[in-house]
């Protein structure tokens, strides 16, 4: 298996580095064989949660990458198994459809932006917020489903939410472009 990766900014506290961090901890004294966490992102973490980092990598395999060019970020969210998300609140969430481009399976806190493209048991797992929430992001529902279904494949799961947007887009385009030449045949005198 690949690392379990997060993106974002390290200096915001809505994404939930400190919580993620708690539900991984518990979850690697559920279960030793969870994979790597990778922290990827810009800025600086604040002192105490720098600390906590700190303290934790003495007995868990984390690892911060900060300032990653996109190639290299790239790179890590092709190669990771999981992306995980435990943030308060997102709006869409791009570096979780980066990762869904990839084919990564999402592991993410249930927000507005998450609920619009992800949908539990076909690209992934949506963790409820709310009391008890790095209990739930722990379980056995959540990184221990990581034996990924035979026949799984890295192909981009993109594609399984884009299918219903192209569609649209597609029929958009049409009447834009039978308005358009409506428009354009009476301007002319045809």
């Amino acid at each position: 298996l690949g690392s379990l990766v997060s993106v974002g900014r390290f200096n915001e506290p809505r994404k939930g580095w400190r919580r993620l961090l708690l539900s991984y901890k518990q979850a690697y004294k559920d279960n030793p064989e969870v994979p790597e966490l990778k922290l990827i992102g810009w800025g600086e973490f604040s002192p105490e949660l720098s600390s906590e980092i700190t303290e934790l990598q003495k007995h868990l395999p984390i690892k911060v990458l900060s300032n990653l060019s996109n190639r290299e970020r790239d790179r890590e969210l092709l190669t990771s198994s999981f992306f995980v998300q435990a943030s308060h609140e997102e709006g869409l969430g791009l570096a979780a459809l980066e990762a869904l481009s990839y084919g990564t399976p999402l592991v993410c806190a249930e927000t507005d932006g998450s609920r619009e493209y992800l949908s539990t048991g076909i690209n992934g797992i949506l963790v409820a917020q709310g009391p008890k929430f790095e209990d739930r992001f722990a379980t056995a529902d959540t990184f221990h489903f990581l034996n990924i279904p035979v026949g799984y494949s890295k192909t981009p799961a993109i594609n399984l939410l884009t299918a219903n947007i192209k569609e649209e887009v597609t029929s958009l385009e049409l009447g834009t472009l039978a308005a358009s030449s409506d428009s354009l045949s009476s301007s002319v005198g045809l």
